[in-house]
Order: C-alpha cells, then structure tokens, then sequence
C-alpha cells in the first residue's frame, strides 16, 4: 500500500473548530501513528525518535493528541 504525503494539515481549508477539521485531524494522528510504527531503526534515528519512544506513540489512541493538532 502507498502512503502518501500532505504537507498541509488536516482540514486545513476548514474552518478551524469544525466537526470536519476534529474529523481529520483525528483520522491523520491515526495514520501518522501507523506509520511511525513501521519505521525501522534506521529511520527513526533519522528523525531522532528512539524505538521505545516509537513504539510507545504508535500504542497511543488517536483521541490522545495535543490539542493544537486540531487547531
């Protein structure tokens, strides 16, 4: 499966505080999370994110997101 790219945010052509700006911040911490935990080790130290540290995002529910992600 492709993964792809978006350098802008979320919803960003939504209004901020929009039910479908919520909507897809949440489904985008979702995907960033499956993604991180895919990483190998290789890439996480290009990023400078340990295993544990990974991992331990990645188990995270997607509603356990800071809230400025959906600002």
């Amino acid at each position: 499966m492709a993964h792809i790219a978006i350098n802008s945010p979320a919803g960003a052509h939504m209004s901020p505080g929009s039910g479908s700006t919520r909507f897809f911040a949440i489904f985008g911490v979702a995907g960033q999370r499956r993604q991180l935990k895919s990483l190998d080790a290789h890439l996480l130290t290009d990023i400078g994110v340990s295993a544990p540290d990974a991992h331990a995002e990645a188990r995270r529910p997607f509603w356990d997101a800071p809230s400025h992600w959906s600002a």
